[in-house]
């Protein structure tokens, strides 16, 4: 007797982050899944994939997980109008932890509400392809956490380890410490790139060289081994003062967070998809505007 198919109605699935995960999960054979899409060009993305688009209420009806694969500014909205339809028992999936966090998901006692993000792949470490992801069930029960993770091993594969934090530390992780405050500072390299260049020096001889001694600056600070001279610690120490605003972990205040929060899930013009972009979930402006906390001379 073959084992029942898990019902998933995946909404976003024809965006950029939707589609793959579609197809993978569709590989497995795991699941009756539902495809939720209402832009033309995903319907197209997905019949070329062989999958067909269900409308919300069916996909939902007995649908044993849900997933909100969708911009930040439309996750509540959207999270509002079908939550309340979902059975009791199942399962409320969602790639970013800012709906949560905000606590304004709709108030259900009988289901279950789990967050997966991935680490994406870190040039620093020489193992195996693939990625770790970080997991939160911010409500629900053991099973639930199991069959979060479960999919979300299938969405993110290949994966490597599974971290289980709780909502507020993934907030934390993203968009804090890896949006807020690395997202600027990697912009400012990418502008000492540029200036650089403009100033004569050969593209690809800054780009190896910059490129190299950041790998290995990165190498050093987090433990990896190698060492600085003592030219390297003085001009770290000077450069610190002309990069870093002296009130910089102020991105890690409570108020600062909340503020960051509700950036990320207001509407500004051109979100992406969850997972999508190299920066995350929203609009590259939207990330230099709080970068502005971090960044700048002070």
């Amino acid at each position: 007797m073959s084992k029942a198919k898990i019902r998933l109605a995946f909404f976003g699935a024809g965006g950029k982050m939707g589609r793959g995960a579609c197809k993978k999960l569709n590989a497995t054979g795991e699941f009756d899944l539902r495809c939720v899409e209402i832009a033309e060009e995903g319907i197209a993305v997905l019949r070329e994939l062989g999958l067909g688009v269900t409308p919300a209420e069916q996909a939902v009806a007995d649908a044993d997980v849900v997933v909100f694969a969708l911009p930040d500014a439309e996750v509540l909205g959207i999270a509002a109008a079908i939550v309340p339809q979902v059975p009791a028992g199942a399962l409320v999936m969602m790639l970013d932890p800012c709906a949560a966090f905000s606590g304004k998901l709709p108030k259900r006692d009988d289901i279950g509400y789990f967050v997966s993000h991935p680490c994406h792949h870190s040039f620093l470490e020489k193992r195996k392809p693939g990625q770790h992801i970080v997991t939160a069930l911010y409500q629900g029960a053991e099973t639930h956490y199991a069959q979060g993770v479960r999919i979300a091993s299938i969405v993110y594969a290949p994966i490597l380890d599974v971290h289980r934090l709780t909502v507020e530390q993934m907030i934390l992780l993203e968009p804090v410490v890896s949006e807020t405050v690395a997202g600027p500072c990697c912009a400012a390299i990418k502008a000492g790139y540029d200036e650089v260049v403009k100033r004569g020096v050969p593209e690809k001889a800054a780009f190896d060289f910059l490129l190299g001694h950041v790998t290995a600056t990165l190498w050093v600070m987090f433990g990896f081994g190698g060492f600085f001279s003592d030219g390297a610690h003085k001009i770290l120490k000077m450069g610190d003062g002309i990069m870093l605003k002296k009130d910089w972990k102020r991105a890690f205040s409570p108020e600062s967070i909340r503020e960051q929060i509700d950036l990320i899930l207001t509407h500004t013009g051109g979100e992406q998809g969850a997972g999508e972009g190299v920066i995350g979930d929203e609009s590259v402006d939207a990330a230099v505007i709080r970068g502005g906390i971090v960044a700048g001379a002070r």
